[in-house]
């Protein structure tokens, strides 16, 4: 339980880290917690363990860090579930903007033009745009109402 808590709480603090940061901070942090639980636990082993099994652990738990996010990442690139989270007005807005200007979710680098790792999660093919050619639609449709007309058919 004591792994858990730490593994969570290096995961919330390493959110402004890229990925591959935030997976290595992760795992240090779960090294320290397996060192503090087996310090704790009063049952040393008899023989020092070589430094080479708590790296080659390391590794594991980044390499397993790793793995599971992108699973999750691939799965909700191709299905999104953000809308059921959100409240009426928020929700208008966001169906607005992905439905009915169909702008995507944005996936990354990788799917910016020119980008040589072009790497799309969900199955829908869509146009090469850079986020200022996303957010000058957004834009116009400000200009031009319909945004406002998405949260004016909000029921009250």
């Amino acid at each position: 339980m004591q792994l858990r808590k730490q593994l969570t709480s290096c995961w919330r603090a390493s959110s402004r880290l890229d990925n591959a940061e935030r997976f290595n901070a992760v795992a240090d942090g779960a090294v320290l917690s397996l060192l503090r639980v087996i310090k704790n636990s009063n049952q040393m082993p008899s023989e020092p363990w070589p430094l080479s099994l708590v790296q080659t652990w390391r590794s594991n738990v980044e390499s397993k860090a790793t793995s599971i996010y992108e699973v999750a990442f691939r799965r909700f690139c191709a299905r999104q579930t953000t809308e059921q989270y959100l409240g009426v007005g928020s929700r208008a807005l966001y169906h607005m903007v992905r439905k009915e200007l169909a702008v995507p979710f944005h996936q990354g680098l990788g799917e910016h033009p020119g980008s040589e790792d072009t790497v799309i999660y969900s199955e829908n093919v869509r146009p090469g745009k850079i986020i200022g050619d996303w957010i000058a639609t957004i834009y116009e449709a400000i200009l031009d109402g319909r945004i406002n007309h998405a949260l004016y058919d909000v029921p009250r």
